[in-house]
């Protein structure tokens, strides 16, 4: 089999016709243009968007509050958390941030039955206002899946009609 080199293509030797390079040329230039516009706009003209857009984001972010113990496996884990008392160890503690509207999802579990009277008053005072509380790390784990699962997947609601309509189009 005989080998052409590279230079010697027979159809890199063609040239392109000097309108083909300034079509090129040009469509280059204006999508260039185009972009610095969105820049130029989205930076300079549009800011409370971008402001909007910020803020959103900063409200989807999870702020997590744990106890000593709980916060540095959080921590070791690569998780920023906040350290919070427990209930007869100070203030704030999670009653006092639960008053506070600042948690908006419990999760407590029990290492024994010391910890009885602060189960007892973070899961009333979670009951009062109306904040979730789980209370076993399979709950938890499940709460955690559910809470990533709704964000990939919205939640899609249908009525009956439209499932009987789609049954029997199926059986059809």
């Amino acid at each position: 089999m005989k080998r052409v080199p590279f230079f010697d293509n027979p159809v890199l030797r063609g040239q392109l016709p000097t309108w083909r390079a300034r079509l090129v040329l040009i469509l280059l230039f204006g999508g260039f243009t185009v972009l610095a516009g969105r820049a130029l706009f989205l930076q300079g003209l549009s800011t409370e968007f971008l402001q909007q857009q910020g803020e959103r984001r900063y409200e989807r972010t999870l702020t997590l509050a744990a106890t000593r113990g709980t916060a540095a496996v959080l921590k070791a884990a690569g998780l920023p958390c906040q350290t919070v008392f427990k209930v007869n160890e100070g203030r704030p503690n999670a009653v006092d941030l639960l008053k506070a509207g600042k948690l908006r999802l419990v999760i407590y579990t029990t290492t024994g039955g010391h910890s009885f009277s602060d189960e007892q008053t973070i899961r009333r005072n979670s009951v009062t206002y109306r904040v979730p509380c789980i209370t076993t790390m399979s709950g938890a784990k499940a709460a955690a899946e559910a809470l990533c699962s709704r964000r990939r997947d919205p939640v899609r609601v249908w009525s009956l009609q439209e499932l009987h309509e789609t049954a029997q189009s199926a059986v059809s």
